[in-house]
């Protein structure tokens, strides 16, 4: 699917409403606390989560500790810790689920759908119809180390 470039990929149900506000402060940099806690908005908070979750999966790291290695703006714009060719982010919606796309490279999300019914609870396709991805953000995520990145200045 991705020819050998790192990709992560993660689906969150629309209407799930998690008790998020702990989540944020403890785990969440002190940006993402203060503008995600200000606008109390649970759909906010699932974006960068959906985001966050793809991010990690993409770099191959699990949840722990690792929350802040990627930094999210109220105008959704992306700082990461991983240098080197260029990291991207998509985020759009396809059947009642938020979905986050994060590679490295030029692979473009074209044509990407999510196939049928996804049951979170089993990760298994009830229909065989396809859901076409809307994309709502294409970002590039911008790095926060190594040479020449905007983050060794500050």
């Amino acid at each position: 699917m991705s020819r050998g470039a790192p990709i992560g990929l993660d689906l969150e149900p629309m209407a799930r409403r998690p008790q998020w506000h702990k989540v944020v402060s403890r785990w969440f940099s002190p940006q993402e606390q203060a503008w995600l806690l200000a606008a109390d908005d649970a759909k906010a908070f699932l974006k960068v989560w959906t985001l966050k979750e793809a991010w990690l999966k993409a770099t191959g790291r699990g949840i722990a500790n690792n929350l802040k290695t990627l930094d999210i703006t109220a105008d959704f714009e992306l700082r990461g810790d991983r240098p080197g060719e260029p990291w991207r982010a998509c985020l759009g919606t396809s059947a009642e689920h938020w979905v986050a796309l994060v590679y490295q490279g030029s692979f473009p999300p074209r044509g990407f759908t999510i196939p049928g019914q996804v049951d979170m609870t089993g990760l298994e396709m009830d229909a065989p119809d396809a859901s076409p991805v809307d994309w709502i953000i294409q970002r590039q995520i911008h790095s926060t180390s190594g040479p020449g990145s905007e983050g060794d200045a500050k």
